[in-house]
């Protein structure tokens, strides 16, 4: 457990430098909450493996990569969608001219 511990923390001081500065407040929550969330599959990982769960780290890796399939395969859906004149204004992400849907 305590080699897990340590492989966590030092995984949170790598990321700690790929912070960028929030708008507000409630900007900063919801950016921590991201930053969280989007290591968790590799600690979930991380566990399966020390584990030894090669089913569960395996069925883990597919849901991880489906998922992020599907949320970049929508996004170019998106894109394209605007650039042939569909109406999707609710795709546009709030910072620039980007029809990607939301960040």
């Amino acid at each position: 457990m305590k080699k897990l511990k340590s492989l966590f923390l030092s995984l949170l001081l790598w990321v700690y430098p790929l912070r960028s500065e929030p708008i507000n407040e409630g900007a900063y929550i919801l950016e921590e909450i991201g930053d969280v969330l989007r290591f968790l599959p590799i600690f979930v990982g991380t566990v399966s493996l020390a584990m030894r769960d090669y089913r569960g780290l395996g069925e883990l890796a597919v849901g991880t990569l489906v998922t992020q399939g599907v949320i970049y395969g929508l996004k170019g859906a998106f894109d394209t969608a605007h650039k042939d004149g569909a109406r999707v204004g609710f795709a546009k992400r709030p910072c620039c001219n980007s029809w990607r849907g939301m960040p």
